[in-house]
């Protein structure tokens, strides 16, 4: 399918996950249906959307389901079976049928503790999740029970999952480790450990190479990139400066889009200068027209004179108060 020109829809939601449903037919040139998956709303919800290029690249809301929880992961294991990841610690299947009906199927519940699952895997009908507890629950979508559970797989929130092969299953997780678990192997360690830097910054996603699955990607929260392989030693091939920093960022949207520095600074000292009490004087901008107008101040001489022993002019010219 190939796009010409944009389109967009409001939705009313919070979506934080959107895939497009893999080709039922190799002769197809593209897909023209979406999985949507929300999060942070008071009822969340897993929506199946439609694309046509006949009716002015509009896009079509087919069906809509109530899911427990955000949606912290979304994936498609065939054109009719879509997977989904919950805040709440659950992984549910949902069948397209009909092309437009989606219908619940099973569901996993209570996979993990509180923070529930960040990401969600697949590999056939391997389904993989992990979350905040650093366990990582390995399904089958034939199967009710768990195929292997990694109790303590990390000491740290996990906060992607990628199989590199059916048999091997890679994470990553907030202090800049990639750790790599063996299926076939009873061992609850993983087999390989890798580092992206001294300094634990945080890996924030996996990709791994369509045909090599030696050979991952990761991205940071540095904004780097790094490139891995697997065969050799444990640490990046490759870094990538790809993206900005979050202050970066934040200093390019101030800049591009909001008020420059020099601006908001001017605007800070002249709201301090107005919320000073010791500033008056209409005429330089500020509130008030003179001190006198403040309670408990002498009143203005021009309006009510002040007793004359008060006046300096008095005062310089000999007078003294013992006079009469």
């Amino acid at each position: 399918m190939s796009v010409a020109a944009g389109t967009s829809r409001f939705v009313s939601k919070k979506v934080r996950k959107v895939r497009w449903r893999p080709r039922a037919d190799s002769m197809q040139s593209g897909s023209d249906m979406l999985a949507t998956g929300s999060w942070d709303d008071e009822v969340n919800d897993v929506s199946l959307w439609k694309y046509s290029e006949d009716t002015d690249n509009s896009i079509s809301l087919l069906a809509s389901l109530k899911h427990e929880g955000d949606v912290t992961g979304l994936s498609w294991l065939n054109p009719d079976l879509l997977a989904t990841s919950s805040s709440r610690g659950g992984v549910s299947l949902y069948r397209l049928e009909q092309y437009k009906i989606l219908t619940p199927g099973q569901s996993w519940t209570d996979l993990h503790a509180e923070g529930g699952a960040t990401c969600l895997s697949i590999h056939g009908e391997s389904v993989a999740t992990a979350g905040q507890d650093g366990k990582i629950n390995v399904l089958n979508v034939r199967q009710r029970a768990a195929v292997k559970v990694f109790d303590k797989a990390d000491s740290c929130s996990i906060t992607d999952l990628v199989f590199s092969r059916s048999s091997d299953l890679l994470s990553s997780n907030m202090r800049g480790q990639i750790k790599l678990f063996d299926l076939r192997s009873n061992k609850s360690e993983p087999s390989s450990t890798f580092l992206l830097s001294n300094e634990q910054v945080a890996i924030t996603c996996l990709a791994k190479h369509p045909s090599q699955g030696h050979i991952v990607i990761s991205g940071g929260e540095n904004g780097f990139l790094a490139v891995w392989d697997l065969r050799q030693g444990s640490h990046p091939t490759t870094l990538l400066s790809a993206h900005q920093t979050i202050k970066e960022i934040m200093d390019r949207l101030v800049k591009t889009l909001g008020k420059t520095k020099e601006v908001l600074e001017e605007e800070a000292i002249a709201s301090e200068a107005k919320l000073n009490p010791a500033n008056f004087c209409r005429r330089l901008g500020f509130d008030r027209h003179c001190i006198c107008e403040t309670p408990g101040q002498v009143p203005c001489p021009s309006i009510v004179p002040v007793p004359r022993h008060w006046r300096g002019k008095w005062y310089n010219q000999g007078h003294r108060w013992d006079e009469d």
